[in-house]
Parts: structure tokens; C-alpha cells; sequence
């Protein structure tokens, strides 16, 4: 349910001034074919290669391969403060589940026959969402995954997750095949509705509780 677009060649963009934005400076590097998912604080960048298939990580001009669960493919979708990384990766055959990488050691998310692991805080609550007869919104924490619901539909997935543990990601309401973006915190989750159109996703949200995504409009 991930939507990304495959790029030709991955883009770091480094603010190289202190001028206003207007007249900033940037350096563009290229890291080669495949996608480029998340950064941190500290400028480690992750994401997939087109070339090995893999997750890597890429820091001072050096890209890393962060290997595989077991299968032949794996992406890095997120990375904290401390380094720590997530994504998915094949387990065995088709069999996908998302995993954490510390420490050059990469560690499964395993529950029900198939997960994501989309985001991670500063803290190291993971979330995603994992298939139990459908796909449902996670988030684990201290190797305790705990499954979010719905909007009283059938299905949700996370995509990010803030400081203060606000998640959000889309869920279908109830009695709807639609799709609403949510933001889910203190146990409760949100309908944040569209912008008059019939489908929405929440995809990150920043330490302020400032939630981006995309929506359809009433056009």
C-alpha cells in the first residue's frame, strides 16, 4: 500500500549557506539508481538501491549495505537521531516483514503472515502496519508490537510518528472501502477527512503536531 516514485538517480540536497532561503546555495549529489526514503539530524540518508535491491544507508560519501532478513530484497524506509533504522526486507521466498537495523544488525518485526516498518521516532517506537486477514496500523515499542484498529472499517496502515508518539497514516471508516487520513494518539484515532474528494493519507507529522499528506479534492 506504499505509493513511492522510482527515481533514476538518488538526490541529496545540502544547504551549503546561512543566506535567506531565497539565496541559498545547494549541492546536489547523485547516489545512484533507486529511492531515497529518509534522513536524520545528523545527514545519514536511507533508502532502497535499484542496483543490489538492498536497503542502504549513505554517510560522508560512503553507502552501506544493510543486507536482508534472509530473502534477496530489503528497504529502508525511516532513521532516528541515534541511527537506527527501519523498513521491510523478504524473510524467506515472498514472505516480507519489517525490520530494524542497530548496531549493523538488522531484526525482524515478525507477526501475522506480513508487516511494513514505515517510520521511528527519537525515542524507537516503530510503526507500520501488519497483515492479519487485512492490514492493519502498528506500532512497536521495546519488541511489543501493538495493533491500532481502524476508523471502524477494515483495514489501516501508519506511515509516521512524532516525539511525542502522535501516529498517523489512513484507515478506512466504517461501512466504506474509502480511504480518510488519521492521526491516532492516547489510544483514540482521528478522522482528519479530505479536502472535499473521496480519498486522503497522512504521511508524516513534526514535533508542533503540523500533519502533511495528500487529498482529493471535490474537482
Amino acid at each position: 500500500m506504499k505509493r513511492a516514485t522510482l527515481l533514476r538517480s538518488l538526490i541529496l540536497a545540502t544547504l551549503a549557506s546561512a543566506a535567506p532561503l531565497a539565496h541559498s546555495q545547494y549541492t546536489a549529489y547523485d547516489l545512484g539508481f533507486g529511492e531515497a526514503y529518509g534522513i536524520n539530524d545528523s545527514g545519514v540518508v536511507v533508502g532502497y538501491s535499484g542496483n543490489t535491491h538492498r536497503a542502504f544507508s549513505y554517510s560522508g560519501g560512503v553507502m552501506a549495505d544493510l543486507g536482508v532478513l534472509g530473502g534477496a530484497y530489503s528497504s529502508a524506509q525511516g532513521i532516528n537521531s541515534v541511527g537506527t533504522i527501519v523498513g521491510d526486507s523478504t524473510l524467506s521466498g515472498s514472505s516480507i516483514y519489517g525490520f530494524s537495523y542497530s548496531g549493523g544488525h538488522m531484526t525482524g518485526l515478525l507477526g501475522g503472515t506480513s508487516s511494513h516498518a514505515t517510520g521511528i521516532n527519537n525515542a524507537g517506537t516503530i510503526v507500520g502496519y501488519v497483515y492479519y486477514g487485512d492490514w492493519c496500523a502498528f506500532r512497536s515499542s521495546g519488541g511489543v508490537m501493538t495493533l491500532l484498529g481502524t476508523l471502524g472499517g477494515t483495514t489501516s496502515v501508519a506511515y509516521g510518528i512524532n516525539s511525542a508518539g502522535t501516529i498517523v497514516g489512513q484507515s478506512c471508516p466504517s461501512g466504506s472501502s474509502i480511504q480518510y487520513a488519521f492521526s491516532y494518539s492516547s489510544g483514540h484515532m482521528t478522522d482528519l477527512g479530505t479536502l472535499g474528494g473521496m480519498l486522503s493519507t497522512a504521511y508524516g507529522i513534526n514535533d508542533a503536531g503540523t500533519i502533511v499528506g495528500e487529498s482529493d479534492t471535490s474537482d
